[in-house]
């Protein structure tokens, strides 16, 4: 874990550097850019709303430190694209959803800024978040053609 976040380490590849730096921008960007389409944007805009609160207020309930001070202090104790909002022309490819939401978990561990624990307890939330919204908001509605 250490090695990964270090500046200079040896023990990330390069595309694992490049990955804990690509996704270094608000993540909603990223995901807006992915989404692009008006129901998705509501949607996805109203999960993230709803996830930052629920993230900040256990940030602040737990107090946890992150990965990057823990090393700064260790001596003491494919079918879409993505352009980077830190990097200016660099874009990663996509198959999948999936893989973006894979490596953009990863990124934070990559960068040394979260532990791979955040990662599986913030995927746990997000899912719930995203259920939440997708049953409760933006519903379809069916249309009598005879209320016209």
């Amino acid at each position: 874990m250490k090695a990964f976040g270090q500046a200079g380490g040896t023990a990330a590849t390069a595309d694992q550097t490049l990955t804990g730096r690509f996704w270094n921008g608000p993540i909603q960007n990223y995901w807006n850019e992915i989404t692009q389409t008006a129901r998705l944007f509501a949607l996805l805009d109203l999960t993230f709303a709803d996830a930052v609160i629920a993230f900040y207020d256990a940030k602040y309930t737990y107090k946890l430190w992150r990965p990057i001070t823990a090393i700064r202090a260790a001596d003491t104790d494919g079918s879409f694209g993505v352009t980077s909002e830190v990097l200016p022309g660099v874009t990663r490819s996509f198959s999948a959803f999936s893989d973006a939401a894979n490596e953009a978990s990863l990124s934070r561990v990559f960068a040394g800024v979260h532990y791979r624990t955040d990662l599986t307890t913030g995927r746990r939330l997000g899912r719930h978040v995203a259920s939440y919204v997708l049953e409760h908001f933006l519903t379809r509605v069916e249309r009598d053609d005879d209320d016209d």
